[in-house]
């Protein structure tokens, strides 16, 4: 291309991924190159680089259809995921007119904490919070889940996961700490802990998030 142009590459199926910028230099010919180029980079998790869609589905055959500054997503060779576009690439809601809060007088201004005895002395009842990664997705920053007591089971975590962390390799089948320790139970979760969810593929510790 005469003119390098630059521009967003997001990764199919993830909703939280917020683009790899990639310019389009003049050693960048076809786009066999650039789908290297979108392999070291963006790093899919489904797989090869095969094509270039825009937002809409419509596939990118040549360089010269690239716009500077377009967002594009990336696949494998699985179809475009249009129900879990990247949230950057979605519409944004126009702002809702504020509504008048009403304000309520505080019943109770401390809460005294429950505590109940352990082999460690007196502890705090509050659910444990984990931070759990996707695998394979170094770009991931982690997503907050409380251990709540309706999470009775670790089938019960994994519907969790699969709602809120959206893995796009599969359903949860797994939570692993970073050095591939699978949880077995819920207790064995640490609190502020750090873990990765799997579906049925192996921890890619090579491609483990720059967050963890």
């Amino acid at each position: 291309m005469a003119t390098p142009i630059t521009i967003l590459v997001f990764r199919n199926g993830d909703t939280h991924h917020t683009g790899t910028k990639i310019t389009l230099k003049a050693t960048i010919k076809t786009m066999q190159q650039l789908y290297d180029v979108i392999n070291k980079e963006v790093q899919l998790v489904t797989g090869a680089c095969r094509k270039v869609v825009t937002p809409a589905g419509k596939q990118i055959a040549n360089l010269v259809d690239f716009t500077d500054g377009g967002k594009y997503i990336a696949l494998a060779g699985e179809p475009l995921n249009k129900e879990k576009l990247p949230t950057a690439l979605k519409p944004k809601a126009k702002p809702k007119a504020a509504e008048p809060t009403e304000i309520k007088p505080e019943l109770e201004k401390h809460t005294v904490a429950k505590h109940e005895p352990t082999k460690f002395g007196t502890q705090s009842s509050k659910p444990k919070t984990i931070y759990v990664f996707r695998n394979g997705d170094k770009h991931d920053q982690g997503t907050k889940i409380t251990l709540k007591a309706i999470i009775t089971t670790m089938d019960k975590l994994y519907d969790v996961v699969n709602k809120e962390v959206r893995i796009v390799t599969g359903a949860c089948r797994k939570i692993v700490t970073p050095a591939g320790k699978a949880i077995a139970k819920l207790e064995d979760f640490e609190d502020e802990g750090k873990y990765i969810a799997c579906a049925g593929e192996p921890l890619n510790k090579e491609a483990m998030s720059t967050h963890i």
